[in-house]
C-alpha cells in the first residue's frame, strides 16, 4: 500500500476526506506485460477512468489499494504506476519490486 496523500500533503496538521481522492489511471506490468489487477479504496474515493472497489476494510480516509486479481510469477519484477489528485494536487507514484522463489 502506498500513501499518495503522504505525497500530496505538507503540513501534518491537514485533514483529508476520500471524496478528496481522485483515482485517474492505474497500471501493473511484469516487464512490458500488463498485469490485470484492481484497484480496492475507502468508500468515497472517486475515479475518472478506472474502476474501484470499495472496501470496508480499508480504514483511513483516502486509503487507495492496487491489488493484482491472479498470483504473481515467482521471480518477476513488477512495475506499478499510479495517478490520482489529492485536495486537487497530481501525485503519481511508481514503484518496482521482485517476487520471491516458488514455496
Amino acid at each position: 500500500m502506498v500513501s499518495v496523500y503522504s505525497q500530496a500533503n505538507t503540513t501534518a496538521t491537514a485533514t483529508l476526506a476520500p471524496a478528496d481522492v481522485v483515482v485517474h489511471t492505474y497500471s501493473l506490468n511484469a516487464g512490458s506485460t500488463p498485469v490485470a489487477a484492481r484497484v480496492l479504496a475507502v468508500s468515497g474515493v472517486t475515479s475518472d477512468g478506472p474502476t474501484l472497489t470499495a472496501d470496508s476494510n480499508l480504514s483511513g480516509a483516502g486509503f487507495v489499494v492496487l491489488v493484482p486479481t491472479a498470483p504473481l510469477v515467482p521471480n518477476t519484477t513488477y512495475t506499478a504506476t499510479f495517478m490520482a489528485t489529492v485536495k486537487g494536487v497530481a501525485v503519481s507514484k511508481v514503484w518496482a519490486f521482485t517476487t520471491g522463489a516458488a514455496n
